[in-house]
């Protein structure tokens, strides 16, 4: 999504992740991100066959986005929400499982 934003706008990935966490952006940002969003829920949906079943949960701080869930929900054909503090779930499995 940064990168995608970044070369939307012509700046740096610092510049584009700033901007994307800024929520007075989020009605600018999201129409550009929102193409990245549904290729994750293709991606997810055309995924090799495994059982999944309704809902699924969906992790990660760009899910803050209010229009991610319905975009995402929409092109995976299955209903998805957001835990609370979906953002924690990267460090939280780094923590538990980098034993290095």
């Amino acid at each position: 999504m940064t990168l995608v934003l970044g070369g939307a706008y012509h700046i740096s990935s610092d510049e584009a992740e700033l901007m994307k966490r800024d929520n007075k952006k989020e009605r600018e940002v999201f129409p550009i991100i929102r193409p990245v969003v549904e290729k994750m829920a293709s991606i997810t949906k055309n995924a090799p066959k495994v059982a999944v079943e309704e809902p699924v949960v969906v992790v990660g701080g760009a899910i803050n986005f209010e229009d991610f869930i319905p975009a995402f929900s929409k092109t995976l054909g299955l209903k998805s929400f957001k835990p609370d503090f979906p953002q924690f779930v990267t460090p939280l499995g780094i923590g538990m499982y980098d034993h290095d």
